[in-house]
């Protein structure tokens, strides 16, 4: 009887998780940032991502501003009232960024997590960062990074697709 050959799984292609990770947060995704300088929170950002549009509250020093930002136009919402804000100097899409490595490495490879390390992004007006994603399942969980002096880290969740996010009423 002929012995069967034995089998060997494909070796896992880091650059291939990332990008699947992240085309599976395309349609929509919620996100809670914090940004921490010296262990205290510095910044903080939850927000929704659908349909190419954000909307977000922004927190710092205790004080709240909201923000929707679509293809057309930038809002905030400050001192009772909504301003429009400039179009250009607003990000669409808070995880754009990630999708440029100069390389991607796999830290851990486990059944349902896996750690994935991505070189060198880079943020508009910030140096080159190092981020670490944490994927459960395929998706991404988490990312941190450090942004000298800070240490920033974020919690991605899937939202339902058909979430549609409006401009205000200025």
């Amino acid at each position: 009887a002929a012995t069967p050959a034995p089998t060997t799984a494909a070796p896992v292609d880091p650059a291939a998780l990332l990008t699947a990770a992240l085309d599976q947060l395309a349609p929509g995704y919620h996100f809670v940032t914090t940004a921490t300088v010296g262990g205290q929170v510095a910044v903080s950002a939850e927000g929704d991502h659908a349909n190419g549009s954000t909307r977000m509250t922004l927190t710092s020093s205790g004080t709240a501003t909201d923000y929707v930002i679509t293809a057309e136009s930038a809002w905030a919402f400050a001192d009772g009232t909504w301003q429009e804000l400039d179009r250009a100097e607003s990000p669409l899409d808070p995880l754009a960024a990630l999708r440029a490595p100069t390389s991607v490495t796999l830290l851990v490879d486990a059944d349902t997590e896996r750690f994935l390390g991505a070189a060198t992004l880079g943020l508009a007006g910030d140096a080159a960062s190092t981020v670490e994603f944490q994927l459960a399942n395929g998706s991404i969980a988490s990312l941190a990074y450090v942004a000298a002096p800070a240490n920033v880290s974020a919690v991605i969740t899937p939202i339902d697709p058909a979430t549609v996010i409006t401009l205000p009423n200025a």
